[in-house]
């Protein structure tokens, strides 16, 4: 099991194919399992690396105080440790905070940058709805797989959970086979609510594609378009009838879009 101290954790991380670095960076309660839809395509094409976070997975879970300066923080240091000097970065809803938070801090880092279904946060941002916020709560009181369905439930259409039950039970099977402790969810969840980069975003140098679905019911759809009118010469495709996990629900069309922009022929 690869791991590798960095900021005083151990964190897990795995490297698949060969090729220009890409990394992709998973989102909240979640670990890189999340890319099993996008492991076997992009790893054709570049050396994708993917890891669990502070807080998930493999990776150690302080019961600390978090932040997504320090998820960025985690990620560098792991890319140095690997001697990656330049990469694309791949993050999606707290993953492509996690990003634009590397673009930031890193910038010779990143030579192109794709953000799918995430925010700048702060005041501005567009807050997750309080529907699902009331779900995720109630969710805490249930039978742990019980509660669990009932969250990932907000992360996808209800026509996508009906119409493939064996891959939204695969995403329940890789959630309960590494239970995320509730105090590191709560931490990792406090840190998205300290996250407001809208101001620096006009920072951001690298190419920028961002991906959206317009049923998302976790992070609105508007702050694709709010990303996207802040950050000069960005690229936005919306994909139409699609939920909060755009990289589950699209896979083959969003790889195709994801490779395309990579290699430049967007």
């Amino acid at each position: 099991m690869p791991r590798v101290k960095v900021n005083n954790i151990q964190m897990y991380y795995e490297i698949h194919g060969q090729g220009f670095p890409l990394v992709l960076i998973a989102g909240y309660g979640c670990g890189s399992w999340l890319w099993f839809k996008q492991l076997p395509h992009l790893s054709k094409t570049f050396q994708t690396i993917v890891f669990d976070n502070r807080g998930v997975g493999k990776t150690d879970k302080p019961d600390d105080a978090y932040s997504v300066r320090m998820f960025a923080d985690d990620t560098s240091g792991l890319l140095k440790h690997l001697n990656v000097k330049k990469c694309h970065i791949l993050g999606i809803s707290m993953g492509g905070m996690i990003a634009q938070q590397v673009a930031l801090s890193y910038p010779k880092l990143v030579e192109r940058l794709i953000l799918c279904s995430t925010t700048f946060g702060g005041q501005n941002s567009i807050p997750i709805p309080e529907g699902t916020l009331r779900i995720l709560a109630s969710s805490a009181r249930l039978p742990r797989e019980e509660g669990l369905r009932r969250n990932m439930a907000t992360a996808f259409s209800a026509e996508y959970i009906r119409d493939n039950p064996e891959v939204f039970n695969r995403v329940i099977s890789h959630l309960l086979s590494n239970p995320q402790p509730l105090y590191a969810n709560q931490l990792q969840f406090r840190a998205l609510k300290d996250f407001d980069v809208e101001k620096r975003l006009h920072e951001i140098s690298s190419p920028v594609l961002i991906l959206a679905g317009d049923r998302d019911e976790v992070i609105p759809t508007g702050n694709s378009q709010l990303l996207h009118e802040r950050i000069e010469g960005s690229e936005l495709v919306v994909f139409k009838g699609c939920g909060h996990l755009i990289i589950i629900e699209r896979a083959e069309e969003l790889n195709t879009k994801i490779t395309d922009f990579l290699l430049g022929s967007h």
